[in-house]
């Protein structure tokens, strides 16, 4: 089993196959907490959510100039179908 160390610099991220685990996996991780935190009415809550996956985002497309951060978003704010 490999392990990703996610302090390495971008030059030393693994493979873009492995990224996108990483990012959907993210992305899962970060959905369901919005998706708590909206069912719990704690709009503070989701904001703060929001606020983290816009930091995820910026981090993101700083490593990929193909990142697309809007599709990131809107993944996280989507229930899962």
């Amino acid at each position: 089993m490999s392990s990703i160390n996610a302090y390495a610099p971008a030059n030393d991220r693994p493979a873009s196959g492995v990224s996108l685990a990483v990012e959907q996996y993210i992305v899962d991780v970060l959905r369901r907490a919005h998706l708590a935190a909206e069912a719990e009415d704690a709009a503070d809550e989701a904001r703060a959510i929001l606020h983290v996956a816009q930091l995820f985002a910026e981090d993101l497309a700083r490593t990929d100039p193909q990142f697309d951060r809007l599709q990131f978003i809107r993944a996280i704010t989507r229930e899962p179908t």
